[in-house]
């Protein structure tokens, strides 16, 4: 082959890969302008949700503050107060709030990865702890304003975990917050696809909403820096898997009792809600678990738990119209009256034969009231209660289920109330005797 001959190969083999890599560039354009555009769509739409409710909360929130001075003035704080807290909780939310803070205010990036035996796993604990705390003398002479003492801007920002959220350092930096964030999202800077209503970027509201988060840095930082950081954490860490755990029992449970057979309970499923959801310990053999038992809830209610748990295994054990399940394997809830959990939450207004009669006999009176039981039973087959007054009518009868057992508590009480005068009467008698032994003296 001649030199000529060579060179044109090269240069068309060199055009080609040339158009190749061309035309490879322009299809990674297009994709990355594809993605770059739903992602737009996607924040736009999640603000605009965002400021449709805040909209809603502000314009409550005006109105409750517009209204003419009435008696009930006391009441209107109230309601205007909780109106402020969800605005705030709204701004806390936000995606742009949510990006300022986890990278302005606390950098969790900058935390480094260590395989300490007392480093905590949270990268925001390892991120606060390279707070170091200000000396005695640098914090004197902050307080002082001397010259070259630390500077709290926001071209040198920094918190004192190690001080209470009141101290004037931390004061200060809060402020420096507040003024940077509504500098970078108010008026002119403010992007539009991630724009935060301007009622929101008051000094008063988005200082509250630091606060807020303020609240929750310092609970992080007081846990990752402690003797027993790890223990701790690792104990805040199951606590939240429980949680989550019970959460998603309650959404299997309640997809059960979308069946026709379940249906009439999904009332009585939301009322309870996570309260009736058991925990579960393990037993140290692989999947099995034992479910707690709540005390609380009758045999029937847990009969009920039970034909729930039974279903939503079998909907998911089923291939059809489903893809395969993605994660671990479920858990094997093995049912055993081994583990009891006596400091549950006890969901209260029931009908008393959702409560166990055995644990609700053992409560005292502030309890009972608090519970606010209604006195009637819960029919697991139609999902109505039925009045134990109304039902007590209706047969025409003068006894009642609710009715002697109110009679009873009623005596019970009269005999405690004659105890109570039997007792007073002795102690003035005591007195009249001491009063007499005096007057002999004297």
């Amino acid at each position: 082959m001649t030199q000529s001959g060579e060179q044109d190969m090269s240069g068309t083999l060199f055009n080609s890969l040339f158009n190749l890599i061309g035309a490879g560039l322009t299809n990674l354009d297009k994709s990355l302008n594809h993605r770059l555009d739903r992602m737009e769509e996607s924040i736009t739409k999640e603000n605009k949700t965002f400021q449709k409710k805040i909209m809603h909360h502000l314009s409550a929130l005006d109105d409750v503050e517009d209204r003419p001075g009435t008696a009930h003035d006391r009441k209107r704080a109230t309601v205007r107060s909780k109106k402020k807290d969800e605005v705030q909780e709204y701004l806390a939310h936000h995606p742009l709030y949510r990006n300022y803070l986890a990278s302005t205010l606390v950098d969790e990036r900058v935390a480094k990865l260590t395989s300490g035996d007392r480093m905590v796993r949270s990268r925001l604990g390892q991120a606060l702890l390279q707070f170091r705390p200000l000396t005695d003398e640098e914090m004197k002479a902050y307080v002082d304003k001397k010259q070259g003492a630390v500077k709290n801007d926001a071209d040198n920002f920094r918190l004192d975990f190690s001080r209470p959220r009141s101290h004037l350092f931390n004061r200060d930096a809060f402020n420096v917050a507040a003024t940077s964030f509504i500098a970078t999202f108010g008026g002119a800077n403010g992007n539009k696809q991630g724009a935060i209503p301007g009622e929101l970027l008051t000094k008063r509201i988005v200082l509250a909403a630091i606060e807020k988060h303020a609240e929750y840095l310092w609970a992080v930082y007081a846990e990752a820096s402690s003797e027993d950081a790890v223990e701790k954490e690792s104990s805040r860490l199951s606590r939240i898997a429980k949680q989550e755990r019970r959460k998603t029992l309650y959404q299997y449970r309640l997809k059960a009792a979308e069946s026709q057979k379940f249906m009439h309970h999904l009332p009585l499923l939301t009322t309870i809600g996570l309260a009736g959801m058991s925990d579960d310990d393990s037993d140290g053999e692989g999947q099995d678990y034992d479910v707690v038992t709540l005390p609380w809830r009758s045999a029937q209610l847990t009969r009920l738990y039970m034909d729930l748990d039974d279903h939503a295994a079998e909907i998911r054990r089923t291939n059809v119209g489903r893809n395969r399940p993605r994660g671990n394997p479920a858990r094997r809830r093995k049912r055993s009256d081994k583990r009891i959990d006596l400091s549950a939450p006890v969901p209260p207004n029931l009908p008393m034969n959702l409560y166990n009669r055995t644990w609700y006999d053992t409560l005292r009176p502030f309890q009972e009231k608090a519970l606010a039981a209604v006195q009637g039973d819960y029919c697991f087959e139609t999902g109505e209660t039925t009045l134990w007054k109304d039902k007590n009518e209706g047969d025409g009868k003068g006894k009642g289920k609710g009715k002697g057992k109110g009679k009873e508590k009623e005596k019970e009480k009269e005999k405690e109330k004659e105890k109570e005068k039997e007792k007073e009467k002795e102690k003035e008698k005591e007195k009249e005797k001491d009063t007499e032994k005096e007057d002999l003296n004297v």
